[in-house]
């Protein structure tokens, strides 16, 4: 069960088995969240609720990191996701960073030339950096910062940083060919909110409506912890402005 949400209008609350018994939608205006929908969501999302979102990499699922729920329920929603594969965070700000990652001072050059944007840095991990985003075994993590003002905006109204994986993958994207036709018509069911919705609208319970498609594309990976840093993935995004020396993978 869908709503749309107004000023008048609030959630029905939680199923009994901890997941939303329906999708909530708050509508962009512009590049911004009204203020009122965006209290909504924080509270839904620190009372554990996902969400799924437009990012500067295509529609997203976000969730509280520090929850368990949140993980089991990625998992559900990214069954050929693999079990030991962490997901990635989105964070508030570059200052952040250092909370959720240890950074040493070439690898914060390197970062406040690259970031915001669609690109994943690969950091070395530390004591306050949620499991979720590194498994157990893990010592390194991925972490987002996006360039799109009202995303900074929720991320700066939660103050912590939220867990995030794509409603689909670059594996997917290939075997359907996506990235052989123009990526700028969006023509599958990822690039469409409410098909997404019609698949996965039983885990979400918020929708942030952009009132367009968004067509897939994949986050562009620096591994930091590399000297110098390796491109671990090209989302073939322009590289054109960025000043520093990188290895691509081979």
């Amino acid at each position: 069960m869908r709503v749309r949400w107004n000023m008048c209008q609030h959630s029905g609350g939680w199923g009994s088995a901890g997941g939303p018994s329906r999708t909530i939608t708050l509508a962009l205006k512009g590049d911004l969240l009204p203020s009122r929908a965006m209290d909504h969501l924080v509270q839904g999302i620190r009372d554990g609720a996902l969400a799924l979102i437009p990012t500067d990499t295509g529609f997203c699922f976000v969730g509280d990191p520090s929850s368990a729920s949140t993980l089991k329920a990625f998992l559900r929603l990214r069954a050929a996701h693999p079990r030991h594969k962490p997901f990635s965070l989105l964070v508030p700000g570059i200052a952040s960073l250092s909370e959720f990652a240890t950074i040493t001072t070439p690898q914060y050059r390197i970062l406040k030339k690259l970031l915001p944007g669609p690109y994943t840095v690969i950091l070395a991990k530390n004591r306050r950096t949620p499991e979720a985003a590194t498994g157990q075994k893990r010592d390194r993590v991925g972490i987002r910062l996006p360039n799109m003002p009202w995303l900074n905006g929720l991320l700066g109204a939660l103050d912590a940083p939220l867990l995030v994986t794509s409603v689909t993958d670059a594996e997917e994207l290939r075997m359907g060919d996506y990235y052989d036709g123009e990526a700028s018509s969006p023509d599958a069911w990822w690039a469409y909110g409410e098909e997404i919705l019609k698949l996965h609208g039983h885990e979400i319970g918020y929708f942030v409506d952009p009132h367009e498609p968004q067509p897939m594309r994949v986050s562009t990976i620096f591994d930091l912890t590399e000297e110098p840093p390796i491109m671990l993935r090209d989302g073939g995004w322009d590289l054109g402005d960025l000043t520093f020396d990188f290895e691509r993978k081979s």
